[in-house]
């Protein structure tokens, strides 16, 4: 093998030292719809990311997971998916009418999920939620 076919192999077989085991790791990720974690993932409540959860009333949309979190009680937590089942646009909360309304074509979410109004077809999915101290788990 000639010198500059031998550093060729070299740097490409070199690079998959670090191409090969980002990709299997990435392929041992367990995902659900939106990029969540099928185990779920934890919010500590401390952080001050999450400071409208503090407040009954509060929430905070979580765009890297397509889901808004919402304090509906003193230790309760309701998690839904912020992704309107019409067209995809992302939902709000409005805390005086305890509902979800989508800004692009009107629909309107019930608290469970549920559509008051359309024209979304289906209700929002909801995630489990465990509160432990100030960790809030989404499931």
């Amino acid at each position: 093998m000639e010198r500059k076919q031998f550093l060729k192999n070299l740097v490409i077989n070199g690079s998959m030292v670090f191409v090969l085991p980002s990709l299997v790791l990435k392929a041992c990720e367990k995902e659900g719809p939106n990029g969540l974690p099928t185990e779920g993932f934890e919010l500590d409540l401390n952080d001050s990311s999450y400071v409208a959860l503090s407040e009954t009333g509060g929430y905070v949309i979580l765009e890297e997971y397509g889901i808004i979190i919402i304090r509906t009680g003193e230790t309760e937590y309701v998690a839904l998916s912020s992704i309107c089942t019409h067209q995809g646009c992302t939902i709000g909360y409005n805390p005086s009418s305890n509902s979800l309304p989508c800004p692009c074509h009107g629909s309107i979410f019930d608290i469970d999920g549920s559509v008051l109004s359309g024209p979304a077809p289906t209700p929002l999915k909801i995630y489990e939620t465990t509160l432990l101290e100030n960790i809030l788990i989404i499931n």
